[in-house]
């Protein structure tokens, strides 16, 4: 068995990562995204598109167009559905992981580069339930989803160049990156790379040849959106609402508080947390696997070997990985986990880097190992270090989670001298993938406890409790209304416009903090007198580090609901009295 396996391990390999991600992702099909939040924005707006609605002229929206061109175009060839969504994601999450592994078999060992798809898989691909705005299958922003796609292409073609010296994959790199940058400016540093070759080779015409490649896909999104109804005038309207959005005290806040775009107290806070949580668990995992190992060494009859091992599992998996999962889920805060990782890589980076700064005389371990960090940094520019595993951070960690095992198992090995290497790495390997399982239980708990099915002819979509509110929402509104009716949800729940198949404002489909602070309350109260929507439904979900819709922020617009509408009916949770509540007022 083990001659087989060795000598089809380039095979094998793939095809077991291939089935875990197969067999999780049927597992928690339809667990992924936001009921509320963002996530059916990314439905709503390709849907819109295709009504003839145009972007920032008719359609609020902070993304470029290119994303939601493409996601128009699926829905136009595929049909209107959340499984075009679904596999939309699933194809860019496969694309990602698949990239990943070449880079990292060709740079890398097989032991390293398993680990490192699988522990990527666990901790950030399979994200689902209360962690699901980050979702890799429906995620709170296609526009990010394929910028980092993109991203990641234009990684693995430079790599290519680098290798094989031949310039059309640098060209292609360039390309990819700018389709990147169509889809979200994000990851514009990136073109650092090519900049620094373009330097290197000191070619016109490789110059020109990718900075025609690198405009081209942002020149073509926007051309297509001008031939669709776009204008000058729309344009000059989302360069307004970007500056004031960029300027909302609620937007700062945000970025302030979850995004943590600067450095602030807060930020040191969770880097301590970040130090003593994952350091803990990493060395209580690290002593489990040393004792798994030292089982197997040492017992040498086959069946106790294997009766000694799985008791052994199965005491470490009731007794401490759900124990570690649970404190992960409850006691610390999962985002903030590996916040310590991108310090360890930078830091690790430079210290490599001056030790041997007056030889010059870096390996090829150490010159790679450079090259993905400053990969890294170059996409998570925009987050000053703070990398949680939320929101971008999810996707960003990823390229830190790759150089912090290429250190561990390909560096490190290297610098310690009479380190036995075998149970070094397999010691890293055992620890690492346990670890990893701690992420993956902490969502599975999630995903089995009291998850409700929102069925429609547009897909499946499972979530927590407030399921039954949305459904009945729906149901009223599919049963009361017409299907010229338009329904704004206050201050978000576009799901109920999406599977009840009814219009919003499409100005105001997002009365959050950020929207409000925009626009402004007279001017949205305003518009809405101008253009009154049929049906108001209003929902009590709290916005982080703000609070509720018409108590803590938009009082003016909810007394305009109640001067100008009257009330039909509510629904919530009768058993716990917590949970979302959604009331449905009909213009007077």
């Amino acid at each position: 068995m083990i001659k087989i396996f060795e000598e089809h391990k380039k095979y094998i390999i793939p095809a077991i990562l291939l089935s875990v991600y197969i067999i999780f992702t049927v597992f928690t099909w339809g667990r992924w995204g936001h009921a509320i939040a963002d996530c059916f924005r990314e439905a709503i707006i390709p849907q819109t598109m295709l009504d003839g609605k145009v972007l920032y002229s008719d359609i609020t929206c902070i993304y470029p167009p290119l994303a939601y061109q493409f996601n128009a175009l699926l829905f136009k060839i595929f049909g209107n559905s959340l499984n075009v969504l679904y596999f939309s994601g699933i194809i860019c999450s496969l694309t990602v992981l698949t990239l990943l592994y070449k880079i990292a078999e060709k740079k890398a060992s097989l032991l390293t580069t398993f680990v490192l798809i699988l522990t990527i898989m666990e901790i950030f691909t399979f994200r689902m339930i209360r962690f699901n705005s980050a979702s890799w299958y429906f995620p709170y922003s296609y526009s990010f989803l394929y910028a980092f796609v993109f991203g990641i292409i234009a990684v693995y073609l430079y790599f290519l160049f680098r290798e094989n010296n031949n310039k059309k994959y640098l060209y292609l790199s360039t390309l990819s990156t700018g389709i990147s940058v169509a889809c979200k400016f994000d990851f514009l540093l990136l073109i650092l790379l090519v900049v620094y070759e373009l330097i290197k080779r000191k070619s016109f015409k490789d110059f020109g040849c990718c900075l025609v490649l690198f405009f081209a896909p942002l020149l073509c999104s926007y051309g297509i959106w001008f031939l669709t109804g776009g204008s000058v005038d729309g344009l000059v309207q989302y360069r307004d609402f970007l500056v004031n959005f960029a300027n909302a005290p609620s937007v700062k806040g945000f970025n302030e508080n979850i995004l943590m775009q600067s450095f602030s107290e807060k930020t040191f806070i969770f880097l301590n947390l970040s130090v003593r949580f994952f350091v803990i668990n990493i060395f209580k995992i690290l002593c489990l696997s040393f004792v798994m190992i030292f089982l197997f060494k040492k017992i040498k009859n086959l069946f106790l070997k294997i009766l000694s091992l799985s008791f052994f599992i199965i005491f470490t998996y009731f007794m401490f990985l759900t124990k570690i999962g649970y404190m992960q889920l409850h006691i610390c805060n999962l985002h903030t986990n590996l916040l310590l990782i991108p310090y360890i890589v930078l830091v690790s980076a430079i210290i490599i880097f001056l030790y041997k700064i007056k030889e010059r005389n870096y390996s090829e371990k150490e010159k790679f190992y450079f090259l993905i960090t400053s990969v890294a940094f170059l996409m998570s520019y925009r987050l000053f270090m703070a990398v949680f595993i939320s929101y971008i951070g999810n996707f960003i960690m990823v390229v830190y989670w790759f150089a912090f095992l290429y250190l561990l198992f390909e560096l490190l090995p290297e610098y310690i001298p009479y380190l036995q290497k075998d149970l070094y790495k397999k010691l890293v390997c055992i620890t690492l993938i346990l670890y990893g399982f701690t992420f993956t239980l902490a969502y599975l708990s999630l995903a089995n406890k009291k998850i409700y099915k929102i069925d429609s002819s547009r897909g499946i979509f499972y979530t927590t409790s407030c399921a039954k509110i949305i459904n009945s929402a729906i149901s009223y509104i599919k049963e009361n209304t017409k299907e010229t009716d338009t329904v704004l949800v206050m201050d978000e729940g576009l799901i109920i416009n999406y599977f009840a198949d009814r219009r919003t404002n499409l100005k105001y489909y997002a009365l959050i903090p950020h929207m409000v602070d925009t626009y402004g309350e007279e001017k949205i109260i305003s518009d809405l007198s101008q253009n009154p929507p049929d049906y108001v439904i209003i929902t009590n979900n709290m916005y982080p580090f703000i609070g509720y819709f018409g108590i803590n922020y938009a009082q003016k617009i909810l007394q305009y609901v109640f001067d100008n509408y009257d009330y039909v009916q509510s629904y919530k949770d009768e058993e716990s009295g917590k949970g979302l509540e959604v009331t449905i007022f009909i213009k007077k």
